[in-house]
């Protein structure tokens, strides 16, 4: 039996594992209806997601569960059942609450068995959790829970709380025109210079330019600076921003040489939201969404394709047949993925010619014209972002750039694309040597490669941290290095991701940043099966709180279809985003630590100071900071940055309630 056949037949297997489990659903469906009035429910004319739940928790039986069904390690079971109640009830306020619902295991029943009494122990239990992520005290008196009108009644109280913890603190924009552009823009000589200038107001906005860098233009239908500069230097200029309302003004500099990304990239990444799924009609869709919903205008400029858009190469490839043992390590690596579930929904459709007859790469039928595409998302005023890994195929068995690294590179220009996420993957499949010149080797090679070609294309080092990459990523091109493995939308991988940055601050300056990975906030899923994030409110303001003091680049990998009011607050907040874009280039450190509460400190251009104080803790905590512990003396004036409203002046430190895993995010300016 061929390798191919084996794999289409495990497919096989898990789709029956999943056709009975439809069957039984639907079975449980038809009894939700018959049941709910016997239950306690008010009869309605469609079941809802909790009385589908419930007749199917009522029907399981605890010896018919599969074994390996466990808390923490979801089995394809439990996958399959949230899936499926995720698609047949897919507005909003349901899939918020079969998110709360699944993250607090609600429905968890180990090897009893389903009672009305444990799951109404089960909510006691998320009501006391929540009123705890708030910082207040509840008294739950309901304890006895014997039908389901007792557990409608506790889980309106459970659900009435998790709504309570979704507060926007970030202000509705103004009416008057504000700028929201880095203050430092890099590009190299006789490169073609494209950036966006982001502005928020009401509409009409008339944009100005004095001081246009020579060989530059407004182009006023992207609105962007566009255009060659040839020679290197400095090159600061001035923007004006005027309406019916007032006008906003804003120095910038152009520095032309050597280096770009001289603030972290901001933008949008494919796979936290679609995963293997992706195709040229969503990356259309999502730079809509960016322009429509006005994160554009507050300085998120890239759309970035992620693994996928390629052809997959036939098993019978010679690629495989170029060194021992490589056709094994790529059937190993396929059935890792079918176990996952990251098969892409048209996969076999997509085997075939990998590159035409001199060598060049192909995008598979769901991207027919990468030229037109990046057109359509510089049209917008964004910049265009592609993937690929240095290995014979990529991390999901698609083609790779080995042996073609120049080729790709011209291709990647060609087509007209900004960013390059370059991803070590599918080279694992060619060496298991993970010395510091291994590592190197490949990054190299595309180092070489990019420095050939007329376009400026930022170059992301993914490799997982290897080798300490921070020490030498700057070594081989990188404009930024992931430092660890993949993120996940959990808090304990938010915590040991990007709290472990200290120490690496002295590796992280202008066109060379650390990655701690992208944003874990709104909809996420690693495929099209997209749900709210696991992250508490809290811990959204964490990661974005942090992410922003630690210069990293900003990287969005919701899916935008579903963004939310919560979430929109959370991205477009001005004063949080300029302090990541700072031109000063630095890095926050942690410089205090006590008990459950870090205070982290960053370095402004302006002279000022934002910092940041975190409880990583399970409880509410009362802290009080004196500046002096951190090294500032004398007076400050103090801003809420999340609020963007001074709160104290003349402050030598400051108090405040944090909440379960929260923030307070401040910014200090000298003097009164």
């Amino acid at each position: 039996m061929t390798m191919c056949n084996r794999s289409y037949l495990k497919r096989g297997a898990i789709a029956k594992t999943y056709l009975k489990l439809g069957v039984f659903i639907f079975c449980c469906v038809c009894s939700a209806t018959i049941q709910a009035q016997q239950d306690g429910f008010q009869f309605v004319q469609k079941a809802t997601w909790f009385e589908t739940m419930l007749a199917i928790k009522k029907n399981e039986k605890p010896g018919e569960r599969p074994a390996a069904e466990r808390k923490n390690h979801p089995d394809p079971y439990r996958v399959a059942l949230w899936n499926f109640l995720r698609a047949r009830f897919n507005a909003p306020g349901d899939m918020l609450e079969m998110s709360w619902e699944e993250a607090d295991s609600i429905w968890y029943f180990a090897d009893k068995g389903f009672s009305f009494q444990q799951l109404g122990n089960h909510y006691v239990k998320g009501l006391q959790k929540s009123a705890n992520e708030r910082g207040v005290d509840i008294n739950v008196m309901q304890k006895v829970f014997r039908n389901a009108r007792d557990i409608q009644k506790i889980r309106r109280q459970y659900i009435d709380s998790k709504k309570k913890e979704y507060v926007v603190l970030t202000p509705p924009p103004v009416d008057s025109p504000k700028i929201n552009i880095a203050r430092l823009l890099g590009a190299r000589p006789n490169h073609p210079v494209f950036f966006k200038i982001p502005v928020t107001g009401k509409l009409p906005i008339y944009i100005k330019i004095l001081q246009m860098p020579r060989g530059c233009r407004y182009d006023s239908s992207s609105g962007s600076l566009a255009g060659i500069v040839k020679k290197k230097g400095d090159y600061p200029f001035t923007i004006i921003a005027a309406n019916s309302v007032g006008s906003d003004t804003v120095r910038v500099n152009l520095r032309v040489g050597d280096n770009i990304a001289l603030t972290p990239p901001m933008g949008w990444s494919s796979w936290n939201s679609f995963g293997s799924d992706v195709t040229a009609n969503d990356i259309r869709n999502v730079a809509d969404i960016m322009v429509n919903t006005g994160l554009v205008n507050y300085g998120w400029s890239y759309v970035n394709i992620d693994d996928c858009w390629m052809k997959r190469p036939s098993f019978k490839d010679p690629v495989f047949a170029i060194r021992d043992g490589l056709t094994d390590k790529f059937e190993a690596k396929e059935n890792l993925r079918i176990r996952l579930s990251r098969m892409r929904f048209n996969e076999n459709e997509l085997v075939g010619q990998v590159r035409d007859s001199v060598g060049n790469i192909l995008s598979n039928k769901d991207f027919p014209d990468m030229r037109k595409l990046t057109e359509y998302i510089h049209s917008k005023g964004l910049k265009a972002g592609i993937y690929t890994s240095p290995g014979h195929v990529t991390c999901q068995n698609y083609i790779g750039s080995y042996g073609h690294e120049l080729q790709d590179a011209a291709q990647f220009a060609s087509w007209g694309f900004d960013y390059l996420k370059y991803d070590w993957c599918g080279y694992s499949l060619l060496t298991a040597d993970k010395t510091l010149p291994s590592l190197k080797i490949p990054y190299q090679v595309m180092q070489n490669a990019l420095k050939q070609v007329k376009r400026d294309i930022v170059y992301s080092i993914c490799q997982y941290g290897m080798g300490d990459v921070w020490k030498w990523g700057a070594e081989v091109g990188g404009n930024l290095w992931r430092t660890t493995s993949d993120i996940r939308d959990t808090w304990k991988s938010v915590y040991e991701i990007g709290f472990t940055m200290h120490g690496k601050e002295k590796y992280a300056c202008p066109g060379h940043w650390n990655d701690p990975d992208q944003l874990v906030v709104g909809y996420v899923g690693w495929s099209k099966h997209t749900r709210p994030t696991y992250l508490t409110p809290n811990e959204q303001y964490t990661q974005m709180s942090l992410w922003s003091l630690l210069a990293a680049p900003l990287f969005i990998g919701a899916d935008l279809t579903k963004m939310d009011d919560f979430t929109l607050g959370l991205l477009t907040n001005a004063e949080v985003i300029a302090i990541n874009q700072d031109s000063l280039g630095v890095q926050a450190s942690r410089v205090l630590e006590k008990g459950n509460v870090q205070v982290w400190k960053k370095a402004l251009s302006s002279g000022e100071v934002a910092i940041g104080i975190f409880n990583v803790g399970e409880e509410p905590v009362v802290f009080d900071l004196s500046f002096e512990e951190i090294g500032l003396s004398g007076e400050w004036m103090v801003r809420d940055v999340w609020k963007q409203k001074d709160i104290l002046w003349g402050a030598t430190g400051y108090g405040a309630k944090i909440n379960r895993h929260g923030v307070v995010l401040l910014k200090l300016h000298s003097g009164r």
